[in-house]
């Protein structure tokens, strides 16, 4: 786990850390050695790049509408499943709202 990727969240790294999750302070070292990484917002450019040869990207890639994304992915030779793109109905969905939450026992 990425440390401080929960704070915005209001998750702290002991938080993710009482889950059973390693917090990783050298982001390069974290994407090169992951074999999936799971990101909320979709990654850039050079993200795609640190990370490892044949790794699946779990995010919220827009895929439909960012080729792009899509594309270096796949010339990355890296796996990609677009959070967006999966339809989801839960207790939460009234209103044709969904909701998509990671809590950080879940990872």
């Amino acid at each position: 786990m990425e440390k401080g990727a929960g704070f915005n969240s209001y998750f702290t790294d002991d938080a993710y850390v009482a889950a059973g999750a390693t917090i990783v302070a050298d982001t390069a070292a974290l994407y090169s050695s992951a074999e999936v990484v799971v990101k909320v917002n979709a990654p850039l450019p050079e993200e795609i790049a640190l990370m490892a040869p044949g790794a699946v990207l779990i995010s919220f890639m827009f895929a439909a509408v960012n080729q792009d994304l899509v594309s270096a992915c796949r010339q990355a030779g890296r796996q990609q499943l677009s959070m967006d793109a999966i339809p989801r109905i839960s207790e939460g969905a009234e209103n044709g709202r969904l909701e998509f939450a990671i809590q950080p026992g879940r990872l």
